[in-house]
């Protein structure tokens, strides 16, 4: 679940480097000569933490006609959910083995 989910994201990244916000047209993950762009399907944003130590992520993202925003990050076995578009991403793990709060988005 978590390649499906991680391909999924990639396939609909947009915005900038390590912190992004959701925004449109592509994202870059990593940096230097490892770095990767994406482009995104239309009216779909994705919202994406690279954490502060690089170990670990979070990601989200919603279709902006869908009512859902849908998230999981590095670790998770899990892909969360919770009404409305656009929601606040909680912030990355600080350790490759740590998790985010996902607290208040229900699990599917």
């Amino acid at each position: 679940m978590k390649r499906i989910f991680f391909l999924f994201s990639i396939l609909c990244l947009v915005s900038t480097p390590v912190w992004a916000a959701y925004g449109t047209d592509s994202v870059t993950l990593g940096s230097g000569t490892t770095a990767k762009t994406f482009k995104t399907s239309k009216n779909v944003y994705i919202d994406y933490d690279g954490g502060s130590s690089g170990l670990s992520y979070s990601v989200a993202g919603y279709h902006s006609k869908g009512a859902k925003t849908f998230g999981s990050y590095a670790g998770a076995q899990k892909i969360f959910w919770i009404d409305g578009t656009a929601a606040t991403l909680p912030s990355a793990p600080t350790t490759a083995d740590g998790s985010a709060d996902f607290s208040s988005w229900t699990e599917m």
